[in-house]
Parts: structure tokens; C-alpha cells; sequence
């Protein structure tokens, strides 16, 4: 059970720092446009 929480910690960190890349690189791709 610990186990299952550490993976699933893990791949939410994982989800939360790529969400963060891509929010930036849209913001990027935005800021270009303008």
C-alpha cells in the first residue's frame, strides 16, 4: 500500500512539472504572437 502511494506521489510530480512546461511554452508561443 505505501508502495502504490510512492509511485502515484511520484507520477503526480511528474504531471504537475510537465503541466508547468507547457503552460510556459504556451506562453512563449502567445508572446511571439503578439
Amino acid at each position: 500500500m505505501v508502495q502504490e502511494y510512492k509511485i502515484w506521489r511520484k507520477f503526480q510530480i511528474i504531471a504537475e512539472k510537465s503541466l508547468c512546461n507547457m503552460a510556459n511554452i504556451v506562453n512563449v508561443v502567445v508572446k511571439k504572437k503578439e
